[in-house]
């Protein structure tokens, strides 16, 4: 997912009256990790309409999704103080060593078939090379 234009909103509604920037700033974080989870919940359901009924989409990660990731969306959609993405890396940081592992298995092939093909033009071009001097005139 690439995101863009991330801190436009930001930009647009800067507030210079207010003084205390970091319960702003803290608010604001607890309004992002809420919408990654609504963001998450939409996904893993399929539909836009998922957080109108939370409870039916919770049902429905649990029967076709592991714990964890309704671990993570319960957790981010929790209204309690406090949450930090600190506290949900944990939650799904050995996912992740899985995915860069396999990230790096494809990687490896990618660049043995690259060089296989790479070997398979020089070779290529060194017979073409041959025939050309083989078939030239005397």
């Amino acid at each position: 997912i690439r995101l863009s234009s991330v801190g436009i909103l930001d930009v647009l509604t800067y507030e210079q009256g207010h003084t205390d920037q970091a319960s702003l700033m803290a608010q604001y974080q607890q309004e992002d990790l809420s919408a990654l989870g609504r963001l998450i919940l939409c996904l893993a359901c399929n539909s836009l309409m998922a957080v109108q009924n939370l409870q039916g989409a919770m049902e429905v990660l649990q029967t076709h999704y592991t714990g964890d990731l309704k671990n993570i969306v319960a957790y981010l959609l929790s209204s309690q103080m406090g949450r930090s993405i600190n506290n949900v890396m944990p939650m799904i940081g050995a996912r992740f060593f899985s995915q860069i592992d396999a990230l790096n298995s494809q990687l490896d092939l990618a660049e043995v078939e690259l060089m296989k093909e790479l070997q398979n033009g020089r070779l290529f071009r060194l017979l073409c090379k041959l025939g050309v001097v083989n078939e030239r005139p005397e």
